[in-house]
């Protein structure tokens, strides 16, 4: 009786546009308890970043643990107070702009590629394998165009 009360209290709220997202994990996570399983867990994109850098800080060289540290500071620091709402709020726009916002700064195409393609994609491709969130939204990004460049040989006098 008490969950259906719960239920139903939630109902109205959500047809009347009060149902916060909170009250919609507490409700979930009610039904889940009340039947004997475990409570779903809801991460924040912040706390997901963070706790996918420290299993990296523990698993990887240490260069290559600051490498991605950096990279996913940038990203948060972009996102601002999108970062603290729930990962499963991030869009593939939001990972677009952050795409934009490399170039804008100078960073070459083959760099901004490297850094969506396989670091912001790879804590966002493990939230999927678990389950924290439906789809990749990096896997929708398309690959910027690069430009191919030979290296040329040099001269006597450069050597």
């Amino acid at each position: 009786m008490k969950m259906a009360v719960e239920w139903e209290s939630a109902a109205k709220k959500a047809s009347s546009g009060r149902l916060s997202e909170a009250q919609a994990r507490a409700v979930i996570n009610s039904i889940l308890e009340h039947s004997g399983q475990d409570a779903i867990t809801f991460y924040k994109a912040r706390e997901w970043f963070q706790e996918w850098l420290t299993d990296k800080k523990n698993s990887r060289e240490k260069t290559t643990a600051a490498k991605y540290k950096q990279v996913v500071d940038r990203f948060l620091k972009h996102l601002g107070r999108k970062a603290d709402s729930g990962l499963g709020n991030l869009k593939t726009s939001d990972i677009r702009a952050f795409r934009d916002l490399l170039v804008a700064e100078g960073r070459a195409a083959s760099t901004v590629n490297l850094l969506i393609a396989k670091v912001l994609s790879a804590p966002l491709a493990k939230a999927v394998r678990l389950g924290y969130i439906p789809l990749n939204p990096c896997a929708a990004i398309e690959s910027l165009k690069t430009e191919d460049t030979e290296a040329g040989t040099f001269t006597l006098r450069q050597i």
